[in-house]
């Protein structure tokens, strides 16, 4: 009887033993996972935050390059070009929302901005997006692309920039505004580049047309 009491103590003291080691090991075991769920969350973070800086430092150096370009009037830029053969013109509407025709469907062009396939340019987004629209100036009620240079005085070009990397994204809005002088242009009046003027729209070869930077946003 003493020797079975003995070995029934003995059992149940190896078995409370065994449940508390247990118990330590699941302890340690979620101890780990929940050390592991913190790191891979503040790794989430931090690369978020990375993901967000690098998207707003990209738009902010594209705004900036597209802002020299507008506003050094330098009329053999691409994007000078664009904007002087399909700006004010009945191929590329105004702006203005709520009004049939002049919404954001008809009225703002979209484009892809790519990296260069020969460079290798560390933190560029993932995807580059720009977003131009017109306005006509303040105050003007109708729109006649055959008016005079001072119907086109002071209209507003808004230049928009998204950058995306994953699933973060940043956008800066540029507005500009035109001031058109006297002066010959250097381009034709009825354009040779095909690629920049796919209406073939014509224009006034004595406007000189000059953007001015108002901020961005």
């Amino acid at each position: 009887m003493d020797y079975a009491m003995k070995e029934w103590k003995e059992n149940k003291d190896k078995g409370v033993a065994m449940v508390v080691c247990i118990t330590i090991i699941s302890i340690l075991v979620i101890f780990c996972f929940s050390l592991l769920l913190v790191s891979y969350t503040l790794y989430a973070s931090q690369n978020k935050n990375n993901q967000s800086d690098l998207n707003q430092e990209a738009a902010k150096s594209l705004a900036d390059a597209f802002r020299q370009e507008l506003t050094e009037s330098n009329e053999k830029s691409n994007l000078m070009k664009y904007l002087r053969y399909n700006v004010y013109q009945n191929s590329w509407p105004f702006y203005e929302p709520g009004v049939d025709g002049h919404d954001d469907v008809d009225a703002k062009r979209y484009f892809t901005i790519e990296k260069n396939g020969t460079s290798d340019i560390a933190g560029y987004p993932g995807k580059v997006e720009v977003c131009m629209y017109w306005t006509l100036p303040e105050g003007a009620t109708s729109f006649d692309p055959s008016a005079d240079s001072a119907a086109k005085n002071h209209l507003h070009l808004f230049l928009e920039i998204t950058t995306k990397s994953g699933s973060q994204s940043y956008t800066i809005l540029s507005t500009y505004e035109l001031s058109v002088r006297v002066g010959t242009s250097t381009y034709p009046d009825q354009s040779i580049y095909a690629n920049f003027n796919p209406a073939n729209n014509t224009i006034n070869r004595e406007e000189k047309w000059v953007w001015k930077f108002l901020g961005s946003e």
